[in-house]
């Protein structure tokens, strides 16, 4: 567990509550002697406590042998995503042919598929120095993706910077391009939301708005265009397989 986070403390108590024979140990105490070791999040380069747990992710992650614990796609302050071997798209959360019970307890409106085509293309910033992106220049990315946007759609491209962004300026693209208002409005009217692995690619696909997505680390991976392409406005595959299988991707404390 780690000493820095009470939250993730009580996670990973209720998580060990639920698991016969389970033990919990700080991550100051942790030795390499367990099947399976359990992990709140990936360990940050920008924030130096959460290195404790590389060794053991280095550890167990060639084994196949890690289970790791993170914040959710939806509802994200009732439940949380538990997956083996990594997190987001880079896990295995063991949900291949669910059925759709799980979605359907979520209680969250699906939206049928946009019929707009002249909407905005939305490129979305993520935290420049988050866990999912921090093995690339993602403001790099921000300003190059906008670029593609800006050439393709004209002013029909938007950037969306990272609400909790505390600079965004770092971005390096023109404020007057950006477009802050709640992701909500965005989607309204949108017709191509362009992310790396951003779990804005969760909530717009949901919302009915097609995705383009980079990286496979992005849960939205399944139902979104994978390449830069004007035509990945068409790109609205039927969503039920990947709903049911988030549903079954995200857990409360109680469960």
């Amino acid at each position: 567990m780690p000493e820095y986070n009470e939250t993730h403390q009580e996670v990973l108590e209720a998580l060990a509550d639920g698991i016969p024979g389970a033990k919990l140990r700080w991550l100051s105490e942790f030795t390499a002697d367990t099947d399976v070791a359990v992990v709140f999040g990936w360990f940050k380069y920008a924030y130096i406590p959460t290195m404790r747990k590389r060794p053991i992710i280095e550890n167990y992650l060639p084994r196949g042998r890690l289970i790791v614990v993170e914040s959710a796609f939806l509802k994200r302050k009732q439940y949380y995503q538990v997956g083996w071997n990594g997190f987001a798209g880079y896990a295995d959360f063991k949900n291949e042919g669910v059925p759709m019970d799980r979605w359907n307890a979520l209680d969250i409106e699906t939206q049928p598929w946009t019929k707009k085509n002249d909407g905005l293309v939305v490129v979305c910033g993520q935290l420049p120095r988050d866990t999912q992106v921090q093995d690339v220049d993602h403001l790099a990315w921000c300003r190059e993706t906008f670029q593609w946007a800006d050439k393709r759609f004209g002013e029909r491209a938007v950037f969306r910077p990272h609400p909790r962004h505390k600079v965004p300026w770092e971005y390096g693209i023109d404020p007057s391009r950006w477009d802050e208002r709640r992701l909500q409005d965005v989607f309204a009217d949108a017709s191509l939301i362009v992310t790396y692995n951003s779990t804005t690619g969760v909530e717009a696909a949901v919302a009915g708005v097609p995705v383009i997505a980079l990286d496979r680390g992005s849960m939205a991976g399944p139902v979104a265009c994978d390449e830069l392409l004007e035509s990945a406005q068409a790109w609205k595959p039927d969503r039920s397989q990947w709903l049911a299988g988030i549903g079954y991707a995200q857990w409360t404390l109680e469960e």
